[in-house]
């Protein structure tokens, strides 16, 4: 995730081109290729910065966002709260029940999934 993929990659990898991608994309979901993309990111974003310890610039960057400034916007659209917020906010969430923050294994497994993806 750290690397954006590009539709005209993704195209190439399934033996299609870039428009028919995005048509059947549509088709399947509802929402255009780029638009899933990024709520993916920050729904992966979202998820480290309530469950781990990892600074938020960290989680911009391995999430795709190389710009703080960028992050942070999308990340309060898409969550109404900053990331800085959100995880000011964390002791509160954590005490009303919710999991706590992650253990190395699921920060391990992440990295791992991030890096398989982009092997491929």
């Amino acid at each position: 995730m750290s690397r954006p993929l590009r539709i005209s990659d993704i195209a190439a990898r399934v033996g299609v081109s870039p428009r028919r991608l995005e048509n059947l994309f549509v088709e399947a979901t509802g929402l255009p290729p780029n638009t899933a993309y990024v709520r993916l990111r920050l729904n992966m974003a979202h998820w480290l910065v309530l469950k781990t310890k990892r600074s938020l610039l960290d989680i911009a960057v391995s999430t795709g966002f190389p710009h703080p400034s960028n992050f942070s916007r999308r990340f309060r659209q898409a969550f109404g709260a900053s990331p800085t917020s959100l995880r000011q906010n964390r002791a509160t969430v954590i005490g009303s029940g919710a999991p706590a923050p992650a253990t190395l294994a699921e920060e391990a497994r992440f990295s791992a999934a991030d890096r398989d993806l982009h092997r491929q």
